[in-house]
């Protein structure tokens, strides 16, 4: 076999290209030339495993190298690392420094006792190293006194303004001296010196509205005129003549009350009564047993039947004694019968047999009310 054929067979071994006699060899000699396969293989077998043994030691010693130089990385690492958490940690020791700092400037002036507590526990975490916890400290530090501060002078406006009103009803209390307005500005200074100043504007208005009607009714009055009240709640002035004509209006003297109901005219009645000086009560607008109304003092209890009547008709001796009949039931001691009209003759002369009753005609009745409504 030519050397050249086994040296391109050991190329072959080796992965390396085989020339195009070798490979017909190759094929045909195990058959022909079986003496010399097996030392050409051995030949090849021992090519591959000196190729194999040169490339393991490389590695080694490849990966021997980049071990040494990653332990070097490392080390470098480490200490780049090193170098960067200290300089971290002075550069945050600086800034809580700075932030301490700013707390004790927040402490100074004006001196605020949450401000110094804040300030107290930031210099607790200082020292323990603690600085990430020193920036939420001084953000709710001076969040506080912001705070603190607005609500001071809030507080220092709302006094100057309470004082401001307090001088006002002061000034509305002197000239001319009015006994509701000093009362008023006494109630403001209790006010003002328990800080409650916010009632302070109500007591100013309700100062200058009293004073002003009160300096009116004084000018009205000066003038002869009288003031009179309509049922709506509106105030008029007028001259005594007038005002009484307005009264009867509105009470309907004039003209018998004919515009009132039955119940109105009870009411009515209850009310000249309470003018008079009674405890009045309106019994229930049934079952009351001919009785209208209660009138008590401290002498009597007196029954009040009340007959609201058109006009030509009368009052009847058989109401006087129904109504006599139920003062047992109101332990009445007094019986009155009021009716806008008048009374028959058997009615007048029954109520002047019996005793402790009285009745009211229409005249009765209304010179009754001129002298409690009218004229008073």
């Amino acid at each position: 076999m030519p050397l050249d054929l086994i040296f391109d067979a050991g190329i072959a071994a080796q992965g390396g290209p085989l020339s195009n006699d070798i490979v017909p060899l190759l094929i045909i000699w195990p058959w022909k030339y079986w003496n010399f396969v097996i030392p050409i293989l051995f030949i090849i077998f021992l090519c591959g495993k000196f190729n194999d043994y040169t490339d393991k030691k490389e590695f080694k010693e490849k990966r021997k190298s980049l071990f040494q130089k990653g332990e070097l990385i490392e080390n470098k690492l480490n200490k780049l690392l090193k170098k960067y958490e200290k300089e971290q940690e002075i550069k945050q020791k600086k800034q809580a420094e700075q932030i301490l700092q700013k707390f004790s400037e927040l402490t100074v002036k004006p001196k605020i006792k949450e401000i110094q507590e804040i300030y107290e526990k930031a210099q607790e975490y200082f020292e323990s190293g603690e600085y990430g916890k020193l920036d939420k400290l001084i953000d709710d530090a001076t969040e506080l006194r912001s705070n603190i501060l607005f609500e001071r002078k809030q507080k220092a406006k709302e006094k100057r303004k309470a004082e401001q009103i307090l001088l006002e009803i002061s000034e509305l209390a002197i000239k001319p001296k009015i006994k509701e307005i000093q009362e008023i500005y006494e109630k403001a200074q209790e006010c003002f010196e328990s800080g409650e100043y916010g009632k302070l504007d109500k007591l100013i208005d309700d100062a200058t509205e009293l004073r002003s009607n009160i300096l009116f009714e004084r000018k009205q009055k000066a003038k002869g005129l009288v003031k009179f009240t309509e049922d709506s709640g509106k105030e008029i002035w007028g001259t005594p003549t007038q005002v009484k004509k307005w009264k009867e209006i509105d009470i309907d003297l004039n003209n018998n009350f004919v515009n009132l109901n039955g119940y109105q005219f009870e009411e009515f009645v209850a009310k000249l009564f309470k003018k008079m000086g009674y405890k009045v009560t309106v019994t229930p607008k049934s079952r009351d047993y001919g009785i209208d109304v209660i009138a008590e003092d401290k002498e009597d209890i007196i029954a009040i039947q009340c007959k609201k009547l058109k006009a030509g008709s009368n009052v009847s001796n058989r109401d006087i004694q129904r109504a006599r009949g139920s003062m047992d039931f109101y332990d009445a001691n007094k019986c009155i019968i009021i009716t806008n009209q008048d009374f028959t003759i058997q009615a007048k002369e029954q109520a002047r047999r019996t005793k402790n009753t009285e009745i009211w005609n229409k005249h009765i009745l209304h010179q009754m009310v001129r002298r409690y409504f009218i004229d008073a």
